[in-house]
Parts: structure tokens; sequence; C-alpha cells
């Protein structure tokens, strides 16, 4: 997040003596420097706009209109922005289903998208006028043409009927704070800018009332171009009422497909393991479409990369620092009470943690959000090591033997099937077998999900990833 600036020169005061006027002169030019250096975003004037709209036709014919149970979608005038029209969207009872929203779809996806308007929230969903206090207020979002939900901007409801709370923007599969606060029955101008490019490495902006509220370049917005905007809930379980207007959709000279350095044509990875396959990524989609959940924070990547592979011509590398914000993974889901898994990959260290207490993860099994199979890298001496429940509310941590070396591929095998105090792990570090216990009591007799990656934060390290396989037992 970076600091709030100002889109366009401040006003300034003309007086009458040359030495002023020469001033003010390399003032401005100095900010108009400063606001080409500072991206895309500070251009508006040169962002090719696809669609406007003040709301004053009186109709919504430029959107289409989804509504559903007691969902309003109108315009009506005399409350607008500048007194005169505007949408309105009202979900007053989230809990019963209802749906109210505008999508505006593009006649051409494009891959920079800008979306900027006039909002004002009148009402929210917290116990004081709905049963749902969990939820959000959207007002804009982008969806890519395969109708996955790209980015948000939405403002949270609160439980307590707080007519002061935070915005947010969601991206990357996660949701940031933005740092700002937006009170009710007031009227803000919103605007959400991104670019669709390199996983990790792309960008997201939001401007509130004309300031650079929040930045990030470190963005994963999909490879897919943005096909779609709404305004307004498009999901159930979404309270709330809101004024929308002076809308417009641009893009911008960003607007290029993304270069994808990977082959697509590239088998699958196979192990021989038994069960059924839920997961062979070898990461050559150039995305992450085969996880569940991608977590980025601080300033963490979770990237696609062409050096090192071990096999194709992409693999995954995770960068996490020792910032205590960092944090980045990836997560498979498990089908609902799997007993049995099988996980396989080639690791990669690149770079180890400054820490040297701390390690660099690389399988990790949990059930729900308790973490029960780990197998990792110990920053001090790269020796690898697993920890595991020992029955007891604390955990055993068993040296492997192996030394994980760093610029070194590594196949890592883990197998493990939950049955509570008679629980079985076994880890295979390059096709050996390093260790094999069928009396771990792992407390649970079920497995949710599979992690690579940094799960809390400061876990420092640099890994790459290729060819995991992902195989689950009835």
């Amino acid at each position: 997040m970076t600091a709030a600036v100002h889109r366009t020169a401040p006003r300034v005061r003309w007086r009458s003596t040359r030495k002023h006027r020469l001033g003010v002169l390399l003032l401005a030019a100095a900010l108009s420097i400063l606001a080409v250096a500072a991206g895309p975003a500070q251009a508006l004037d040169s962002d090719s706009t696809l669609y406007s709209d003040d709301f004053e036709s009186g109709t919504l014919s430029g959107w289409t209109v989804t509504r559903a149970v007691n969902g309003v979608a109108e315009v009506q005038s005399g409350v607008g922005w500048n007194g005169t029209s505007a949408a309105h969207l009202d979900v007053p009872d989230a809990n019963v289903g209802s749906i109210a929203y505008l999508r505006r779809q593009l006649a051409t996806p494009v891959y920079a998208i800008s979306a900027v308007g006039r909002f004002k929230a009148l009402t929210h969903g917290c116990a004081g006028d709905n049963t749902y206090s969990n939820g959000n207020l959207p007002f804009l979002r982008f969806f890519d043409t395969a109708g996955n939900r790209v980015a948000g901007l939405y403002r949270i409801n609160a439980g307590s009927c707080n007519d002061n709370t935070k915005m947010y923007v969601q991206h990357s599969g996660n949701f940031y704070r933005t740092g700002a606060n937006l009170k009710m029955q007031t009227w803000y101008k919103l605007e959400l800018r991104l670019v669709v490019g390199t996983p990790s490495k792309s960008f997201v902006q939001v401007y509130l009332n004309d300031k650079l509220q929040y930045q990030t370049t470190i963005a994963d917005n999909g490879t897919l171009p943005i096909g779609s905007v709404t305004i307004h809930n498009e999901h159930r379980n979404q309270g709330g009422e809101l004024l929308a207007d002076d809308v417009r959709i641009a893009t911008f000279s960003a607007s290029e497909p993304p270069a994808n350095p990977c082959t697509a044509s590239t088998p699958a990875p196979t192990t021989t393991d038994p069960g059924t396959t839920i997961l062979a990524d070898g990461f050559e989609s150039y995305g992450f479409s085969n996880w569940s959940t991608v977590a980025r924070s601080g300033d963490a990547t979770v990237t696609i990369e062409t050096e090192p592979v071990k096999s194709g011509t992409c693999a995954a590398v995770f960068d996490v620092s020792a910032d205590s914000a960092s944090k980045g993974n990836v997560v498979k889901n498990l089908p609902g009470g799997t007993r049995e898994v099988w996980a396989d990959g080639w690791f990669n260290v690149l770079r180890a943690g400054t820490n040297s207490t701390s390690n660099v993860p690389q399988f990790r099994l949990f059930n729900g959000t308790t973490r029960l199979v780990d197998v990792y890298r110990v920053n001090g001496n790269g020796q690898m090591y697993l920890r595991l429940p020992n029955g007891s509310g604390g955990y055993t941590y068993t040296a492997l033997g192996r030394v994980h070396a760093l610029d070194t591929w590594n196949r890592i095998k883990v197998h493990a099937i939950s049955a509570g105090s008679a629980s079985t792990v076994e880890v295979w570090l390059n096709g050996t077998r390093v260790y094999s216990n069928a009396a771990v009591a792992l407390g649970a007799t079920s497995l949710s999900s599979v992690m690579i990656g940094a799960e809390h934060f400061a876990q420092e390290g640099r890994q790459a990833v290729d060819d995991v396989v992902v195989k689950v037992v009835p």
C-alpha cells in the first residue's frame, strides 16, 4: 500500500510577480513528471472509454439487470450525485436470497480496465436492518471471460451497525484493507483499476476521491481478459442498499495479452502411487487454476517462472521475505472424508531464510485449520525434518537424515492415513523412504487439504516447485 497522492496538481493562487509565476510553473512541471512516473493510473486522460452512464436516460438499458426475491434495481430521479438521476440498488433481506445487480458485458474483452463512479451507501447488512451481518456491500467487480471474479471493491457490513466501516479490495484470491473507512449517507468517488498479466507481477489500484488509496504491483489477476463489470451483489447473502452515478468503464495502454512463456501441451505429471489423482500440475498453464486457493500477503509472491524448472518450461516459485506481513502458499482441498492421501512433487530451495531456527516448508497436510503433517528444510544446516503431533498437545520433530542442498532439485513424497492415534505417515526423498510410522497420533480421522509454501508470516525463503501430484484413496 502506498501513501495517498493527488492525481492532478493542486489549485494554485497566482500572484502578479514574475518570480512567483516561475515558481508555480516549476512546481506544476514537477507534479506533471511525478504523475507520469507514477504509472498508468495517473493518465486518465489517455484512457479509452468503453461505456459510461449518468443514468439520466431514466432506464438501465445499457446494463443486464438481475434481481431475485426482493431485490430492487431501478433508476431514481432527484437522488443522484448532481441532484438528478442515479441507479438505486437494494437487497433488503439477503438472508432469504435476494439479489440485485447491474452487469455491463464488454463488447471486446480487455487486459487493462478502469471503472470509476460515484457511490453512496444508504443501508447495510447489519443486525439492525437485516439478519446478515458478516457480508459486505459491493461497489464494483471485474469478471474475466470465463466468468471468474478477478477483483472487487466493497465496504464491509458491521454487525454493530457502525456507520463508518472499512473499505476492502479483493484480488489474487484474497481480501485486502485499503486503509479507508466509508460512511453511510455520503457520496464517494471510487475507482478500481487493474492489469491482467504475469501472475504475481500485475497491478491493482484503488482511488478514493481522486487520491490513490491502495496499490500493489504483485497481484495475480489471471491471464484471461476482463469480460464484464458489475455493480452491487451478484450472489446471495450480501445485504445493503446503495446509489450509483456517473459510472465510467475504460481501458488504457497496458491492454495487451500477457505473454505466456509456458508450454501448455506438456503432459501432466504422473505417479505410480495408488488412488485417484485430484491434482497433477507442472504449472504449464501459467496459473494456479488447478489449486483451490492461492494466498499472498505483504510482499510475498507466488509466481510462475521459466527458471529453474524440473521439466517442461515452467515451475511455481514461492518468495517470502523476513517482513512480518510476508506469507505465500497454494492449497489443494481434498474431497470430504478423505482418510488417505499421497502428495508427490519436486522442490528446489533457491534461498534459505536468514533466521537459522526457522525453515522453508514443503508439503503440509491439514485437518481443517490444524496442521498435522509438515515436511520442511531447516535454514541453519539444510537438514530435512518432519513435524507431527505427539498425542499430548505438543509436537515431535524428527530429522530425516538428509540435507536439502540449495539450488538442487529434490523429489519429496508424503503418504498419510488418518486414523486417530493409529495413523500412518511415510516420507520419501528422491525415491528412498526416510520415515515410516504406523502409530502416529494425528488426532484426526480425515484430512482436508494439502499446502505448499508458507502458512504463517515471515517464513522466509525462495523455493521453486514443479510436477506436483496429489492422489486420494477412498
